[in-house]
């Protein structure tokens, strides 16, 4: 790539990038409403933001080591939905069916789910393609003398201590470190599923599932989810994901001279 090309390329993530920020600041500090309904409001201004960031990382993907990441792999699928499997149960199992159809939740502002479903995609893109992404290639290069399981520790880690931005927002401490928490399973599920797949497309889909069964009711409408058939469903799905993880963790492992790192680290850097 010609030095001209480049500069105008980084000259363009730069612009992306400012835009972004600014967006992100102008929703959070300035007092202006989208739609007269609050959550919908709320909805609207936050699919704008995720939009420019997509396009950002999109971009940024596209234009350096990071380009296999955008790839769709489509060898070994038999291996993919196996893996995927496990992953999906857990994004399913966080859907508040119960709640719902016993009235204890109700969806005041479903016509709206158009909106929430094109915000938990690009939640999903976003962040899945910086931390399951960028992040997890950048750990992989640079720890590769750990094993797996620890490399996935850090990763999700990474994913989960970044959770306490929200604190900046006005979320409450407790909602906070809750989330932290289960981010960090959550970003180990996500974190071998990209290792076993090499698939960040799996990884965006199952992130999307569960914001949307975990968010639709705040997101929509209003009540309580956490109920009995919730928690058992949770817990029991959880459970057997982490067992699943566990031992992708130990077989991958096992095969790491192999799985590295083509199928561990799609940023080719070393053939840059």
């Amino acid at each position: 790539m010609s030095k001209s090309k480049q500069k105008l390329i980084d000259i363009a993530l730069i612009l992306l990038g400012v835009a972004s920020i600014g967006t992100i600041a102008l929703f959070s500090f300035v007092d202006f409403t989208l739609s007269a309904i609050p959550q919908i409001d709320s909805l609207a201004k936050d699919v704008m933001e995720r939009v420019l960031l997509t396009v950002f990382l999109v971009v940024l993907c596209t234009t350096s080591q990071f380009a296999g990441i955008l790839k769709f792999p489509t060898d070994n699928m038999g291996k993919q939905f196996v893996a995927l499997l496990p992953c999906l149960a857990v994004a399913i199992a966080n859907f508040p069916f119960s709640s719902l159809a016993k009235g204890n939740a109700t969806l005041q502002n479903f016509q709206y789910v158009w909106l929430f479903s094109l915000q938990c995609v690009l939640i999903g893109v976003v962040e899945e393609l910086f931390f399951r992404g960028i992040v997890q290639d950048v750990v992989w290069k640079k720890t590769q003398k750990l094993s797996m399981v620890l490399q996935t520790v850090i990763c999700a880690a990474i994913f989960s201590v970044w959770h306490l931005v929200n604190l900046m927002f006005g979320q409450g401490f407790a909602t906070t470190f809750l989330q932290v928490g289960y981010s960090f399973l959550i970003g180990a599920m996500l974190t071998t599923l990209r290792l076993v797949t090499n698939n960040i497309w799996l990884c965006v889909l199952v992130h999307a599932l569960f914001d949307f069964g975990g968010n639709i009711v705040n997101a929509l409408g209003s009540g309580e989810v956490w109920d009995v058939p919730f928690w058992i469903a949770t817990v029991v799905c959880g459970v057997s994901c982490a067992v699943c993880v566990v031992a992708m963790l130990v077989k991958s492992d096992k095969n790491k001279a192999v799985l590295q790192p083509e199928n561990i680290r799609s940023c080719g850097s070393d053939e840059q």
